[in-house]
């Protein structure tokens, strides 16, 4: 009897050592299988982040690139603007002298026409410093 009782409480502890082991793996396996779902929602927070931040990233090139172009275009279109004001420029001097010509060519004519009403030096500084404001 005293052997069947030993045996007895031999297999109950060895029940019991079990049974806290198989409870240990099991808290184990449960805090593994929390710490996993932890994880893959970690995981998938930092996806979506960096996919967000990946495409501001490509919208921030994008306008970069939309910039360079802007920037290349207005280098362009001022050169062009340059380029029309100097041959306006040129354009504007040449019929200034042209016209401060032709006054003169006019003056002649009028006092050889009429050398007593010929236009006094006043009259004639007055009509060049009208063509020069023109």
């Amino acid at each position: 009897v005293h052997v069947e009782q030993s045996k007895s409480k031999l297999l109950e502890s060895q029940i019991a050592a079990a049974t806290s082991t198989s409870n240990t793996q099991a808290a184990a396996a449960a805090a593994a299988a929390g710490a996993s779902e932890i994880l893959r929602g970690e995981m998938e927070r930092l996806r979506a982040e960096v996919t967000s931040k990946g495409e501001a990233l490509a919208k921030g090139v994008g306008e970069l690139e939309r910039l360079k172009t802007a920037n290349k275009t207005s280098e362009v279109e001022a050169a062009e603007l340059r380029k029309k004001l100097k041959t306006d420029s040129q354009s504007a001097n040449a019929d200034h002298s042209k016209l401060l010509d032709r006054i003169r060519e006019l003056e002649q004519a009028l006092s050889a026409l009429e050398p007593k009403q010929a236009l006094s030096k006043t009259e004639a500084a007055v009509l060049r410093k009208a063509a020069d404001d023109a």
